[in-house]
C-alpha cells in the first residue's frame, strides 16, 4: 500500500485489495453466502458460452433459452404447497367445507376481528372469504357437496 499524496487520501485512505471481486457493475463479496456461487456460476457460463461460440454468434437469443430451459430442468421446484399460504386458512378451509358458517370462523381465524372497526372488519371478511373459497378451488376434494339443513326442517316443509 503506498503513502497518502494528498489531504482528503489521507482522511479516506483505500486498500489496494479490500476483499471484493468485482463483476461489471456489480461487486460480489467474498463474505456473502451467495458469492462464491455466483461467481462459480458465472466462469460455467462463461466456459458453456466459448465451448458453443459459433450457435451463440448466430442466435443468442436461442442460446439463452437453450441454457435456461437446461437450468429450469436441473434445478426443477418440485409442486406442492407454497410457503406463503397462511395454516389456518387450510384449517378454515376444511371447517367451512364441513358446513360451519362463516359467522363462526371470522373471530377464529382473523386476527383482532372483534377489535376491529365495522369498516375494516368487512375488508377483512371478504379477504378471508376470498382466500379460504380459493383454498378450496384448489383442493376439489374439501369442497362441501351439500349445503347444511336446517335445524327446523319439519316445520319449514310444511305446507
Amino acid at each position: 500500500m503506498e503513502k497518502p499524496t494528498s489531504a482528503s487520501d489521507s482522511l479516506n485512505p483505500q486498500p489496494e485489495s479490500v476483499g471484493a471481486e468485482v463483476l461489471g457493475k456489480q461487486c460480489v463479496e467474498p463474505k456473502e453466502p451467495g458469492g462464491a456461487l455466483y461467481r462459480a456460476a458465472i466462469d460455467l457460463l462463461t466456459q458453456l458460452k466459448r465451448a458453443h461460440r459459433d450457435y451463440y454468434r448466430e442466435n443468442p437469443q436461442a442460446f439463452r433459452a437453450t441454457v435456461r430451459r437446461a437450468a429450469n430442468r436441473v434445478f426443477r421446484l418440485k409442486p406442492g404447497p407454497k410457503l406463503k399460504r397462511d395454516p389456518r386458512i387450510g384449517q378454515a378451509a376444511r371447517r367451512r367445507a364441513r358446513g360451519t358458517p362463516w359467522i363462526d370462523l371470522y373471530p377464529v381465524y382473523i386476527d383482532h376481528y372483534r377489535e376491529m372497526t365495522e369498516y375494516t372488519r368487512s375488508y377483512a371478511e371478504e379477504g378471508f372469504r376470498k382466500k379460504v373459497n380459493d383454498y378450496l378451488r384448489n383442493h376439489p376434494r374439501r369442497k362441501s357437496a351439500r349445503p347444511i339443513p336446517p335445524q327446523d326442517a319439519e316445520s319449514e316443509l310444511k305446507p
